[in-house]
Protein backbone atom coordinates (compact mmCIF):
# COMPACT_ATOMS: atom_id res chain seq x y z
CA UNK A 1 0.00 0.00 0.00
CA UNK A 2 1.45 3.64 -1.12
CA UNK A 3 1.84 5.72 1.50
CA UNK A 4 1.40 9.56 0.42
CA UNK A 5 2.44 12.67 2.91
CA UNK A 6 -0.86 13.99 4.74
CA UNK A 7 -1.93 17.05 2.67
CA UNK A 8 -1.62 20.69 3.89
CA UNK A 9 -3.46 23.59 2.69
CA UNK A 10 -0.61 25.79 1.34
CA UNK A 11 -2.46 30.03 1.23
CA UNK A 12 -2.27 31.97 -1.72
CA UNK A 13 0.16 34.94 -2.06
CA UNK A 14 -0.94 38.23 -0.88
CA UNK A 15 -0.86 40.99 -3.87
CA UNK A 16 -0.69 44.31 -2.40
CA UNK A 17 -2.65 46.66 -4.14
CA UNK A 18 -0.94 49.99 -5.22
CA UNK A 19 -2.53 53.58 -3.97
CA UNK A 20 -2.52 54.45 -7.47
CA UNK A 21 -0.78 57.48 -7.12
CA UNK A 22 2.57 58.39 -8.01
CA UNK A 23 4.17 60.69 -5.45
CA UNK A 24 8.06 61.93 -3.62
CA UNK A 25 10.22 65.23 -3.47
CA UNK A 26 13.10 63.22 -5.86
CA UNK A 27 11.08 61.77 -8.63
CA UNK A 28 7.63 60.26 -8.89
CA UNK A 29 7.05 56.80 -7.17
CA UNK A 30 4.05 54.40 -7.20
CA UNK A 31 3.44 53.81 -3.29
CA UNK A 32 1.07 51.88 -1.73
CA UNK A 33 -1.78 52.51 1.15
CA UNK A 34 -1.05 51.25 4.32
CA UNK A 35 -3.25 51.34 7.05
CA UNK A 36 -1.86 52.03 10.76
CA UNK A 37 -3.78 51.69 14.22
CA UNK A 38 -7.27 51.37 15.37
CA UNK A 39 -9.10 52.71 13.85
CA UNK A 40 -6.94 52.58 10.87
CA UNK A 41 -5.12 55.91 9.79
CA UNK A 42 -4.16 55.41 6.41
CA UNK A 43 -0.40 56.70 4.77
CA UNK A 44 1.20 56.07 1.50
CA UNK A 45 4.19 54.73 1.72
CA UNK A 46 7.11 52.74 -0.25
CA UNK A 47 8.46 49.66 -0.36
CA UNK A 48 11.50 49.11 0.94
CA UNK A 49 13.63 46.08 0.23
CA UNK A 50 16.22 47.10 2.99
CA UNK A 51 13.49 48.03 5.49
CA UNK A 52 11.72 45.42 8.07
CA UNK A 53 9.51 48.05 10.14
CA UNK A 54 6.56 50.19 8.96
CA UNK A 55 7.36 53.83 8.97
CA UNK A 56 4.50 56.71 8.92
CA UNK A 57 4.60 60.73 8.91
CA UNK A 58 4.76 62.02 12.12
CA UNK A 59 2.62 65.65 12.67
CA UNK A 60 6.26 67.47 13.26
CA UNK A 61 7.47 66.56 9.95
CA UNK A 62 5.47 69.46 8.69
CA UNK A 63 6.00 72.89 9.69
CA UNK A 64 4.28 75.99 9.82
CA UNK A 65 7.31 77.41 7.15
CA UNK A 66 6.28 73.82 4.83
CA UNK A 67 3.50 74.39 2.34
CA UNK A 68 0.08 73.85 3.39
CA UNK A 69 -0.03 70.37 1.51
CA UNK A 70 3.42 69.19 3.09
CA UNK A 71 0.98 66.47 4.82
CA UNK A 72 -0.36 65.56 1.89
CA UNK A 73 2.98 65.54 -0.16
CA UNK A 74 4.38 63.42 3.07
CA UNK A 75 1.66 60.45 2.48
CA UNK A 76 -0.48 61.48 4.96
CA UNK A 77 -4.10 60.24 3.78
CA UNK A 78 -7.59 61.99 5.53
CA UNK A 79 -8.69 60.74 9.09
CA UNK A 80 -12.03 61.40 10.55
CA UNK A 81 -13.03 63.76 7.66
CA UNK A 82 -10.50 65.81 7.48
CA UNK A 83 -6.83 66.14 6.37
CA UNK A 84 -4.80 64.34 8.53
CA UNK A 85 -1.36 66.15 9.83
CA UNK A 86 0.52 62.74 10.12
CA UNK A 87 0.07 59.22 12.99
CA UNK A 88 -2.56 60.82 15.46
CA UNK A 89 -1.16 57.45 18.34
CA UNK A 90 -3.51 58.83 20.54
CA UNK A 91 -6.32 58.45 18.30
CA UNK A 92 -5.45 54.81 18.22
CA UNK A 93 -6.74 52.38 20.94
CA UNK A 94 -3.98 49.52 20.21
CA UNK A 95 -1.18 51.53 20.05
CA UNK A 96 1.99 50.62 22.98
CA UNK A 97 4.80 53.72 22.68
CA UNK A 98 8.56 52.27 23.17
CA UNK A 99 10.67 55.08 22.84
CA UNK A 100 12.46 57.65 20.77
CA UNK A 101 15.19 56.18 18.57
CA UNK A 102 17.66 57.42 16.01
CA UNK A 103 16.59 56.22 12.37
CA UNK A 104 19.57 54.24 10.81
CA UNK A 105 18.38 52.74 7.81
CA UNK A 106 20.58 54.84 5.51
CA UNK A 107 23.35 55.87 7.76
CA UNK A 108 26.08 54.87 5.53
CA UNK A 109 24.49 57.01 2.74
CA UNK A 110 24.41 60.12 5.82
CA UNK A 111 20.79 60.03 6.28
CA UNK A 112 19.56 61.00 10.03
CA UNK A 113 16.45 61.47 11.77
CA UNK A 114 14.94 60.34 14.78
CA UNK A 115 11.46 58.55 14.90
CA UNK A 116 9.00 58.02 17.54
CA UNK A 117 8.27 53.90 17.86
CA UNK A 118 5.52 52.17 19.48
CA UNK A 119 3.74 48.79 18.16
CA UNK A 120 0.79 48.83 16.92
CA UNK A 121 -1.75 47.40 13.84
CA UNK A 122 -0.42 47.18 10.29
CA UNK A 123 -3.04 46.37 7.70
CA UNK A 124 -2.75 46.13 3.80
CA UNK A 125 -5.93 46.08 1.14
CA UNK A 126 -8.16 47.61 3.85
CA UNK A 127 -7.29 45.01 6.41
CA UNK A 128 -9.38 42.00 8.09
CA UNK A 129 -12.26 42.27 6.85
CA UNK A 130 -11.64 43.63 2.99
CA UNK A 131 -11.03 41.31 -0.11
CA UNK A 132 -7.18 40.11 0.46
CA UNK A 133 -6.32 42.14 3.28
CA UNK A 134 -4.42 41.44 6.33
CA UNK A 135 -4.37 43.17 9.70
CA UNK A 136 -1.80 42.01 12.08
CA UNK A 137 -1.35 43.50 16.10
CA UNK A 138 2.32 44.30 17.83
CA UNK A 139 3.52 45.49 14.72
CA UNK A 140 6.52 48.15 14.70
CA UNK A 141 5.76 51.20 13.91
CA UNK A 142 7.94 54.60 13.66
CA UNK A 143 6.41 57.71 12.58
CA UNK A 144 8.96 59.71 11.32
CA UNK A 145 9.89 63.99 11.04
CA UNK A 146 12.87 63.66 8.99
CA UNK A 147 12.86 65.09 5.36
CA UNK A 148 15.47 62.74 4.52
CA UNK A 149 12.78 60.25 4.46
CA UNK A 150 10.32 62.19 2.69
CA UNK A 151 7.94 59.22 1.96
CA UNK A 152 7.67 56.89 4.86
CA UNK A 153 7.90 52.49 3.77
CA UNK A 154 6.80 49.35 3.96
CA UNK A 155 9.52 47.21 5.08
CA UNK A 156 9.81 43.72 2.97
CA UNK A 157 12.96 42.67 5.34
CA UNK A 158 13.01 39.52 8.12
CA UNK A 159 15.31 41.53 10.54
CA UNK A 160 13.49 41.34 13.98
CA UNK A 161 13.48 45.02 15.64
CA UNK A 162 15.36 45.13 19.29
CA UNK A 163 14.98 48.44 21.34
CA UNK A 164 17.84 47.08 23.74
CA UNK A 165 19.98 44.14 24.81
CA UNK A 166 17.69 42.77 27.03
CA UNK A 167 14.13 43.19 24.81
CA UNK A 168 12.55 40.57 22.95
CA UNK A 169 12.92 41.06 19.60
CA UNK A 170 10.12 41.77 17.72
CA UNK A 171 9.60 40.10 13.91
CA UNK A 172 8.97 41.83 10.82
CA UNK A 173 5.42 42.18 9.21
CA UNK A 174 6.48 39.97 6.67
CA UNK A 175 7.72 36.77 9.29
CA UNK A 176 4.53 37.56 11.55
CA UNK A 177 2.19 36.92 8.24
CA UNK A 178 3.96 33.76 7.37
CA UNK A 179 3.76 32.50 10.85
CA UNK A 180 0.04 33.32 10.57
CA UNK A 181 -0.02 31.16 7.40
CA UNK A 182 -1.91 33.82 5.34
CA UNK A 183 1.01 33.48 3.33
CA UNK A 184 2.98 30.12 1.68
CA UNK A 185 6.12 31.43 2.44
CA UNK A 186 8.64 34.39 3.47
CA UNK A 187 9.03 35.63 -0.05
CA UNK A 188 8.21 38.40 -2.51
CA UNK A 189 8.51 39.88 -5.98
CA UNK A 190 8.53 43.78 -6.38
CA UNK A 191 9.05 46.20 -9.29
CA UNK A 192 8.84 50.04 -8.20
CA UNK A 193 6.47 50.80 -11.44
CA UNK A 194 7.42 53.44 -14.25
CA UNK A 195 4.75 56.98 -14.65
CA UNK A 196 6.57 57.35 -17.84
CA UNK A 197 5.73 53.78 -19.49
CA UNK A 198 2.26 53.49 -21.38
CA UNK A 199 -0.50 55.14 -19.84
CA UNK A 200 1.72 54.99 -16.25
CA UNK A 201 2.22 51.68 -14.72
CA UNK A 202 1.98 51.07 -10.87
CA UNK A 203 4.17 48.82 -7.95
CA UNK A 204 4.00 45.70 -8.07
CA UNK A 205 4.09 43.86 -4.63
CA UNK A 206 3.21 40.12 -3.94
CA UNK A 207 4.04 38.08 -0.48
CA UNK A 208 5.01 34.90 -0.61
CA UNK A 209 5.38 34.86 -5.26
CA UNK A 210 5.97 36.98 -7.82
CA UNK A 211 3.87 38.07 -11.07
CA UNK A 212 5.47 36.57 -13.84
CA UNK A 213 3.65 38.76 -16.65
CA UNK A 214 5.86 41.56 -15.24
CA UNK A 215 9.23 40.31 -15.84
CA UNK A 216 11.15 37.89 -18.48
CA UNK A 217 12.43 35.32 -16.72
CA UNK A 218 16.77 35.24 -16.66
CA UNK A 219 17.12 31.29 -15.23
CA UNK A 220 19.35 32.82 -12.91
CA UNK A 221 19.32 33.13 -9.17
CA UNK A 222 22.14 35.16 -6.82
CA UNK A 223 22.71 34.06 -3.04
CA UNK A 224 22.26 36.45 -0.24
CA UNK A 225 25.35 38.53 0.95
CA UNK A 226 27.05 37.32 3.91
CA UNK A 227 25.34 39.65 6.55
CA UNK A 228 22.06 39.88 7.59
CA UNK A 229 22.53 43.84 6.89
CA UNK A 230 22.69 43.69 2.82
CA UNK A 231 21.50 40.26 1.58
CA UNK A 232 20.43 42.13 -1.75
CA UNK A 233 24.23 42.23 -2.50
CA UNK A 234 24.72 41.63 -6.40
CA UNK A 235 27.93 42.35 -8.64
CA UNK A 236 27.39 44.93 -10.75
CA UNK A 237 30.13 43.28 -13.61
CA UNK A 238 29.57 46.59 -16.54
CA UNK A 239 27.61 49.55 -17.46
CA UNK A 240 27.30 50.62 -20.60
CA UNK A 241 25.52 53.44 -22.27
CA UNK A 242 24.47 53.59 -26.16
CA UNK A 243 23.32 56.89 -27.93
CA UNK A 244 25.21 59.23 -25.18
CA UNK A 245 26.99 62.50 -26.54
CA UNK A 246 29.81 60.38 -26.67
CA UNK A 247 28.23 57.39 -28.93
CA UNK A 248 28.53 54.09 -26.89
CA UNK A 249 30.35 54.35 -23.79
CA UNK A 250 31.24 51.71 -20.90
CA UNK A 251 31.57 53.26 -17.70
CA UNK A 252 33.20 50.39 -16.19
CA UNK A 253 36.26 49.71 -18.75
CA UNK A 254 38.72 51.14 -16.48
CA UNK A 255 37.71 50.95 -13.04
CA UNK A 256 35.96 47.40 -13.26
CA UNK A 257 33.01 46.00 -12.08
CA UNK A 258 31.57 46.36 -8.00
CA UNK A 259 28.89 45.37 -5.55
CA UNK A 260 26.04 46.78 -4.30
CA UNK A 261 23.28 46.56 -2.33
CA UNK A 262 19.71 46.42 -4.26
CA UNK A 263 17.85 48.63 -2.03
CA UNK A 264 14.08 50.41 -2.97
CA UNK A 265 14.40 52.96 0.23
CA UNK A 266 16.48 55.41 -1.53
CA UNK A 267 15.74 56.93 -4.90
CA UNK A 268 19.26 56.79 -6.87
CA UNK A 269 22.22 54.53 -7.55
CA UNK A 270 25.05 55.26 -5.91
CA UNK A 271 28.39 54.35 -7.89
CA UNK A 272 31.77 54.88 -7.29
CA UNK A 273 33.09 58.29 -8.00
CA UNK A 274 34.72 57.42 -10.89
CA UNK A 275 31.87 55.93 -12.95
CA UNK A 276 30.07 59.07 -11.64
CA UNK A 277 32.48 61.30 -13.22
CA UNK A 278 32.12 58.96 -16.93
CA UNK A 279 28.41 59.99 -16.90
CA UNK A 280 28.80 63.36 -16.09
CA UNK A 281 31.17 63.60 -19.28
CA UNK A 282 28.94 61.47 -21.33
CA UNK A 283 25.90 62.50 -20.23
CA UNK A 284 25.92 66.22 -20.18
CA UNK A 285 25.57 66.52 -16.24
CA UNK A 286 26.22 69.22 -13.66
CA UNK A 287 27.45 68.54 -10.18
CA UNK A 288 25.87 70.34 -7.18
CA UNK A 289 27.85 69.72 -4.20
CA UNK A 290 25.34 71.95 -2.01
CA UNK A 291 22.77 68.71 -2.99
CA UNK A 292 25.34 66.12 -4.05
CA UNK A 293 22.58 65.69 -7.42
CA UNK A 294 23.66 65.81 -10.82
CA UNK A 295 21.12 68.67 -12.50
CA UNK A 296 20.41 68.81 -16.24
CA UNK A 297 20.09 71.91 -17.68
CA UNK A 298 17.10 72.67 -20.07
CA UNK A 299 19.86 72.82 -23.25
CA UNK A 300 21.14 69.44 -22.57
CA UNK A 301 17.83 68.00 -21.54
CA UNK A 302 16.34 68.37 -24.30
CA UNK A 303 19.19 66.96 -26.51
CA UNK A 304 19.25 63.84 -24.59
CA UNK A 305 15.58 63.37 -24.86
CA UNK A 306 16.40 63.14 -28.39
CA UNK A 307 19.05 61.33 -28.46
CA UNK A 308 17.09 58.54 -26.02
CA UNK A 309 19.97 57.02 -24.79
CA UNK A 310 20.05 53.49 -23.12
CA UNK A 311 21.90 52.26 -19.97
CA UNK A 312 22.67 48.48 -20.01
CA UNK A 313 24.01 47.20 -16.72
CA UNK A 314 25.54 43.56 -16.00
CA UNK A 315 24.54 41.76 -12.80
CA UNK A 316 26.12 38.85 -11.39
CA UNK A 317 26.89 37.35 -8.26
CA UNK A 318 30.08 39.19 -7.83
CA UNK A 319 31.90 41.84 -9.33
CA UNK A 320 34.15 39.46 -11.92
CA UNK A 321 32.55 38.65 -15.15
CA UNK A 322 32.41 34.98 -15.28
CA UNK A 323 30.56 34.90 -18.68
CA UNK A 324 26.37 35.59 -19.81
CA UNK A 325 25.50 32.01 -18.40
CA UNK A 326 26.22 33.34 -15.03
CA UNK A 327 24.83 37.20 -15.46
CA UNK A 328 21.67 38.90 -16.21
CA UNK A 329 21.21 42.49 -18.03
CA UNK A 330 18.87 45.15 -17.35
CA UNK A 331 18.31 47.27 -19.71
CA UNK A 332 17.45 50.92 -18.91
CA UNK A 333 16.20 54.04 -21.10
CA UNK A 334 16.83 57.42 -20.49
CA UNK A 335 13.53 57.91 -19.44
CA UNK A 336 13.45 56.03 -16.14
CA UNK A 337 16.41 58.44 -15.51
CA UNK A 338 14.97 61.61 -16.33
CA UNK A 339 13.62 62.85 -13.16
CA UNK A 340 12.78 66.32 -11.49
CA UNK A 341 13.40 66.96 -7.50
CA UNK A 342 11.86 70.09 -5.86
CA UNK A 343 10.91 70.82 -2.88
CA UNK A 344 12.63 70.22 -0.11
CA UNK A 345 15.68 70.20 -1.89
CA UNK A 346 14.87 73.09 -4.16
CA UNK A 347 12.51 75.40 -4.33
CA UNK A 348 11.29 74.79 -7.80
CA UNK A 349 11.43 71.69 -9.84
CA UNK A 350 14.69 70.80 -11.44
CA UNK A 351 15.70 68.07 -14.12
CA UNK A 352 18.51 65.62 -12.55
CA UNK A 353 19.92 62.47 -13.49
CA UNK A 354 19.43 59.95 -10.12
CA UNK A 355 23.40 59.02 -9.83
CA UNK A 356 25.25 60.33 -6.35
CA UNK A 357 28.60 59.82 -5.94
CA UNK A 358 29.78 56.76 -3.44
CA UNK A 359 33.11 57.45 -1.36
CA UNK A 360 32.57 54.16 0.38
CA UNK A 361 32.02 50.53 -0.62
CA UNK A 362 29.23 50.36 1.93
CA UNK A 363 27.93 52.71 -0.27
CA UNK A 364 27.14 51.63 -3.19
CA UNK A 365 23.29 51.10 -3.74
CA UNK A 366 21.15 50.35 -6.60
CA UNK A 367 18.16 52.77 -5.88
CA UNK A 368 14.61 52.32 -7.23
CA UNK A 369 15.17 54.44 -9.80
CA UNK A 370 16.31 51.00 -11.48
CA UNK A 371 13.75 49.08 -10.13
CA UNK A 372 11.37 50.72 -12.82
CA UNK A 373 12.99 48.81 -15.60
CA UNK A 374 13.55 45.35 -13.47
CA UNK A 375 11.70 42.76 -11.43
CA UNK A 376 13.17 41.67 -8.47
CA UNK A 377 11.98 38.23 -6.73
CA UNK A 378 13.32 37.73 -2.77
CA UNK A 379 13.16 34.25 -1.46
CA UNK A 380 14.45 34.83 1.95
CA UNK A 381 14.05 31.21 3.17
CA UNK A 382 16.20 29.98 0.33
CA UNK A 383 18.31 32.68 0.88
CA UNK A 384 18.54 34.07 -3.04
CA UNK A 385 16.87 36.57 -5.17
CA UNK A 386 17.00 37.49 -8.97
CA UNK A 387 16.34 39.91 -10.97
CA UNK A 388 14.91 40.61 -13.98
CA UNK A 389 13.94 42.67 -16.99
CA UNK A 390 10.45 44.05 -16.57
CA UNK A 391 7.94 43.83 -19.03
CA UNK A 392 5.35 46.27 -20.43
CA UNK A 393 2.95 45.13 -22.85
CA UNK A 394 -0.02 47.64 -23.67
CA UNK A 395 -2.44 46.96 -22.23
CA UNK A 396 -1.02 45.21 -19.46
CA UNK A 397 -1.57 41.36 -19.50
CA UNK A 398 -3.94 39.73 -16.52
CA UNK A 399 -1.61 39.12 -13.72
CA UNK A 400 -0.01 35.17 -13.65
CA UNK A 401 1.04 34.93 -9.71
CA UNK A 402 3.03 32.22 -9.28
CA UNK A 403 3.98 30.89 -5.41
CA UNK A 404 6.97 30.92 -3.97
CA UNK A 405 6.71 27.47 -1.16
CA UNK A 406 7.99 27.20 1.28
CA UNK A 407 11.89 25.14 1.77
CA UNK A 408 11.19 21.53 1.99
CA UNK A 409 7.70 21.63 0.81
CA UNK A 410 6.36 19.41 -1.34
CA UNK A 411 4.88 21.23 -4.35
CA UNK A 412 3.77 18.34 -6.62
CA UNK A 413 0.14 18.53 -6.99
CA UNK A 414 -0.07 15.45 -8.61
CA UNK A 415 1.81 13.66 -5.78
CA UNK A 416 4.40 11.67 -7.93
CA UNK A 417 6.56 10.32 -5.67
CA UNK A 418 10.59 11.53 -5.48
CA UNK A 419 13.21 9.86 -7.81
CA UNK A 420 14.69 8.38 -4.33
CA UNK A 421 11.40 6.72 -3.81
CA UNK A 422 11.05 5.29 -7.18
CA UNK A 423 14.54 4.72 -7.07
CA UNK A 424 13.84 2.22 -3.93
CA UNK A 425 10.21 0.74 -5.48
CA UNK A 426 12.22 -0.36 -8.44
CA UNK A 427 15.12 -1.91 -6.63
CA UNK A 428 12.59 -4.06 -4.62
CA UNK A 429 10.29 -4.89 -6.97
CA UNK A 430 13.38 -6.58 -9.10
CA UNK A 431 14.69 -8.03 -5.65
CA UNK A 432 10.76 -9.26 -5.02
CA UNK A 433 11.21 -11.03 -9.05
CA UNK A 434 14.24 -12.65 -8.26
CA UNK A 435 13.62 -13.95 -5.17
CA UNK A 436 9.99 -15.38 -7.04
CA UNK A 437 12.09 -17.32 -9.85
CA UNK A 438 14.56 -18.66 -7.45
CA UNK A 439 11.34 -19.97 -5.47
CA UNK A 440 9.68 -21.16 -8.73
CA UNK A 441 13.19 -22.96 -9.58
CA UNK A 442 13.48 -24.56 -6.19
CA UNK A 443 9.53 -25.86 -6.38
CA UNK A 444 9.86 -27.91 -9.87
CA UNK A 445 13.40 -29.38 -8.76
CA UNK A 446 11.80 -30.64 -5.27
CA UNK A 447 8.81 -31.83 -7.63
CA UNK A 448 10.59 -33.39 -9.97
CA UNK A 449 12.79 -35.17 -7.31
CA UNK A 450 9.58 -36.53 -5.15
CA UNK A 451 7.79 -37.94 -8.78
CA UNK A 452 10.75 -39.59 -9.19
CA UNK A 453 10.90 -41.41 -5.50
CA UNK A 454 7.23 -41.82 -6.23
CA UNK A 455 7.76 -43.84 -8.84
CA UNK A 456 10.91 -45.84 -7.63
CA UNK A 457 8.06 -46.64 -4.59
CA UNK A 458 5.44 -47.59 -6.81
CA UNK A 459 8.03 -50.22 -8.90
CA UNK A 460 9.21 -51.40 -5.16
CA UNK A 461 5.76 -52.15 -4.23
CA UNK A 462 4.60 -54.02 -7.40
CA UNK A 463 7.74 -56.20 -7.27
CA UNK A 464 7.20 -57.21 -3.61
CA UNK A 465 3.04 -58.04 -4.41
CA UNK A 466 4.45 -60.21 -7.11
CA UNK A 467 6.32 -61.93 -4.59
CA UNK A 468 4.05 -62.01 -2.45
CA UNK A 469 1.65 -63.78 -4.61
CA UNK A 470 4.10 -66.57 -5.12
CA UNK A 471 4.61 -67.06 -1.32
CA UNK A 472 0.94 -67.89 -0.50
CA UNK A 473 0.59 -70.34 -3.71
CA UNK A 474 2.82 -72.07 -2.22
CA UNK A 475 1.92 -71.79 1.45
CA UNK A 476 -0.29 -74.84 2.89
CA UNK A 477 -1.83 -74.53 5.84
CA UNK A 478 -1.65 -77.58 8.31
CA UNK A 479 1.58 -79.65 9.01
CA UNK A 480 3.31 -78.16 5.84
CA UNK A 481 6.39 -75.95 6.29
CA UNK A 482 6.16 -72.38 5.33
CA UNK A 483 8.56 -71.55 2.51
CA UNK A 484 7.84 -67.58 2.92
CA UNK A 485 11.00 -66.13 3.34
CA UNK A 486 10.10 -63.24 5.23
CA UNK A 487 8.41 -65.08 7.74
CA UNK A 488 10.36 -66.71 11.33
CA UNK A 489 10.50 -70.21 11.36
CA UNK A 490 7.06 -71.83 12.48
CA UNK A 491 6.62 -74.91 14.87
CA UNK A 492 5.09 -77.46 13.19
CA UNK A 493 1.73 -78.59 14.67
CA UNK A 494 1.36 -75.67 16.46
CA UNK A 495 -2.20 -75.40 15.34
CA UNK A 496 -2.62 -72.24 14.18
CA UNK A 497 -2.38 -70.67 11.04
CA UNK A 498 0.58 -68.40 10.37
CA UNK A 499 -1.03 -64.76 8.79
CA UNK A 500 0.24 -62.43 6.36
CA UNK A 501 -0.31 -58.94 8.38
CA UNK A 502 -0.82 -55.52 6.51
CA UNK A 503 0.05 -52.72 8.68
CA UNK A 504 -1.88 -49.81 8.16
CA UNK A 505 -0.17 -45.86 8.45
CA UNK A 506 2.55 -46.85 5.95
CA UNK A 507 5.57 -48.31 8.49
CA UNK A 508 7.41 -50.41 6.27
CA UNK A 509 8.09 -52.52 8.97
CA UNK A 510 6.75 -53.66 12.29
CA UNK A 511 8.24 -56.35 14.79
CA UNK A 512 6.33 -59.78 15.84
CA UNK A 513 3.40 -59.53 18.34
CA UNK A 514 2.16 -61.84 20.63
CA UNK A 515 -0.89 -63.37 20.45
CA UNK A 516 -3.50 -64.79 22.92
CA UNK A 517 -2.16 -68.15 23.06
CA UNK A 518 1.20 -67.11 23.76
CA UNK A 519 3.03 -67.55 20.67
CA UNK A 520 4.11 -65.36 17.89
CA UNK A 521 3.04 -64.26 14.81
CA UNK A 522 5.35 -63.73 12.13
CA UNK A 523 3.86 -60.76 10.10
CA UNK A 524 4.73 -59.67 6.54
CA UNK A 525 4.69 -55.92 5.87
CA UNK A 526 3.48 -54.77 2.79
CA UNK A 527 4.87 -51.49 1.63
CA UNK A 528 2.15 -48.71 1.48
CA UNK A 529 0.66 -47.22 -1.39
CA UNK A 530 2.19 -43.76 -2.34
CA UNK A 531 0.92 -41.38 -0.24
CA UNK A 532 -0.15 -38.23 -2.85
CA UNK A 533 2.41 -35.65 -2.21
CA UNK A 534 1.29 -32.16 -0.42
CA UNK A 535 3.41 -29.21 -1.10
CA UNK A 536 4.59 -27.10 1.41
CA UNK A 537 4.11 -23.10 0.67
CA UNK A 538 7.54 -21.72 -0.20
CA UNK A 539 8.81 -18.45 1.66
CA UNK A 540 6.56 -15.76 0.93
CA UNK A 541 9.36 -12.62 0.05
CA UNK A 542 8.39 -9.40 2.25
CA UNK A 543 7.30 -6.26 1.01
CA UNK A 544 10.36 -4.32 1.72
CA UNK A 545 10.03 -0.10 1.88
CA UNK A 546 10.54 1.51 -1.22
CA UNK A 547 12.00 4.42 0.70
CA UNK A 548 11.04 7.64 1.87
CA UNK A 549 9.32 10.00 0.41
CA UNK A 550 11.37 13.66 0.11
CA UNK A 551 9.05 16.96 -1.42
CA UNK A 552 11.50 18.93 -3.94
CA UNK A 553 10.67 22.72 -3.83
CA UNK A 554 9.72 24.38 -7.04
CA UNK A 555 10.63 28.21 -8.01
CA UNK A 556 11.83 29.37 -11.40
CA UNK A 557 14.06 30.38 -8.31
CA UNK A 558 15.11 27.19 -8.17
CA UNK A 559 14.56 31.29 -6.83
CA UNK A 560 15.10 28.95 -7.08
CA UNK A 561 15.15 30.27 -7.08
CA UNK A 562 12.27 31.76 -6.22
CA UNK A 563 12.30 32.14 -10.03
CA UNK A 564 11.73 29.36 -9.09
CA UNK A 565 12.75 26.45 -7.58
CA UNK A 566 10.28 27.12 -6.93
CA UNK A 567 11.58 25.15 -4.42
CA UNK A 568 10.67 27.52 -7.06
CA UNK A 569 11.84 31.08 -7.05
CA UNK A 570 12.04 32.15 -10.63
CA UNK A 571 15.65 31.75 -12.05
CA UNK A 572 18.15 29.19 -10.39
CA UNK A 573 19.36 26.73 -8.04
CA UNK A 574 17.50 26.36 -4.99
Amino acid sequence: MALWKRATTVPAPVVVQPSQSFEGSEGAWSTFNVGVGTPLQYFHVLASTQSSETWVLDPLGCQPSDPTNCPQLRGAQPFNGQQSRGFLFNASNTYKQAGVYSLDLEKNLNYTGNGVYGYDVVALNGGNGSADGASLNGQVVASIASKDYFLGMFGLGIRPTSFSSSAASVPSFIQTIRANNLIPSLSYGFTAGAVYRNKQVFANLVLGGFDQSRFTNPNISFSFGAGDAAPLTIGVQSIVAENTLLGTASFTATTGGHLSVIDSSVPQLWLPKAICDQMEQALGLMYQPDSDLYLINDTMHARLSSLKPSFTFKFGNTQYDTGAANSTNIVVPYSAFDLKVGWPTYSTDQNYFPIRRATQNNQNTIGRALLQEAYIVVDHERRNFTIGQALFPDPLPEQRIVTIHPKGADTDDSKSLSGGAIAGIVVGAIAGILLLAAAIFWWMRRRKSQRTKAAELADTQKRMSEANGMDKNEHEYGDRTQTNSHAGTAELGSGRDHQISELAGGSAYAPDRKDAHGGRHSQLTELPSPVPVFEMMGDTPQRGHAGTYSSTPGSPYSRGPSPYNTESSPGGTR
